[in-house]
């Protein structure tokens, strides 16, 4: 019988699909389908952004993040003064895993 590890380093849940869905917390509403040959999008309330976002709380800036595809992986960079969580946590950039909750304000 082989150990069970529950400390896998977040490289190895990254998401290497090609295509992933981003969905609205609690909702079915999917906003957006990446494919790896799109352009890099930003994501933020302004018209010119590829994902745009309608927040009333005034927490999400014009251009608040861009998602990149790089080394294969989904990459979510932040672009605002007010700052990216994943999870809880305030980051400048990270890695898409599968099941992760991020967002432009802290829980």
């Amino acid at each position: 019988m082989s150990a069970t590890t529950t400390n896998i380093p977040e490289e190895e849940w990254a998401i290497h699909d090609d295509v992933i869905r981003m969905r609205e917390w609690g909702t079915l509403r999917t906003y957006y389908s990446l494919y790896s040959d799109h352009a890099d999008p930003i994501i933020g309330t302004a018209p010119s952004c590829q994902i745009r976002v309608q927040d009333q709380t005034r927490r999400v800036s014009r251009q608040h993040a861009q998602i990149q595809r790089g080394d294969g992986r989904w990459v979510v960079l932040n672009r605002s003064k007010n700052g990216l969580y994943r999870d809880g946590a305030k980051l400048d950039k990270f890695i898409l895993t599968p099941g992760s909750s991020w967002g432009s304000a802290a829980p």
